[in-house]
């Protein structure tokens, strides 16, 4: 049974050995390239040995900088997008319920704002949701709802909105299980039952 333990032992101990080799031998190259230079009579210090971390690291040597620190660029970018709360698309007021699918629960707030491509419902009493571009809807009492960046998705109830000029070619669209509607800007009311 100590036969396994003690090869690993025995790698691990070849493998430490080896790391400070490496850190003896640069060292030493350092010294030895140092007074070589010295008896020359030219400048050591304007030809320096790279130090061990580069040559362990070898994206960290002056020649791999700009490579590494673009890649770093663009890992911190992606982590923003990705981790980064989503835009608001607008505020509402009144008894909005938001149904939360992981834990199958209905969390009721009184104002805030509107999450993104989550079932909404209006509790006992109408709410007022205004949207970024300044539309404003209405949703009537047990109305149900999704809103995303282009537009809504009524399932039940009724809904009167009031939308502004939208730019042409996007229109803004709501949609219930029946029909599709795009609006350029105008004000009007939508039931499903």
């Amino acid at each position: 049974m100590s036969e396994p333990n003690g090869h690993i032992q025995d790698e691990t101990e070849r493998r430490v050995a080896t790391l400070f080799e490496k850190a003896e031998f640069w060292v030493d190259l350092a010294g030895t390239k140092r007074r070589m230079l010295q008896s020359l009579g030219k400048d050591a210090t304007a030809h320096p040995v790279r130090p061990c971390a580069v040559a362990w690291f070898p994206f960290l040597a002056r020649e791999n900088l700009a490579f590494t620190l673009s890649f770093a660029v663009v890992l911190i970018t992606l982590g923003i997008f990705l981790f980064a709360p989503a835009a608001s698309l607008g505020t509402y007021r009144g008894a909005l319920a938001v149904y939360h699918p992981l834990s199958g629960q209905w969390e009721v707030a009184r104002a805030g704002e509107i999450p993104a491509d989550r079932l909404l419902r209006a509790e006992s009493e109408e709410v007022s949701l205004t949207l970024m571009d300044g539309s404003s809807i209405t949703l009537s009492p047990d109305s149900f709802i999704e809103v995303s960046k282009t537009g809504i998705d009524l399932h039940r109830g009724r809904i009167i909105a009031d939308v502004k000029p939208q730019a042409v070619g996007h229109p803004f669209r709501i949609q219930t299980p029946t029909a599709k509607i795009k609006v350029l800007g105008t004000r009007f009311s939508v039931t499903v039952e």
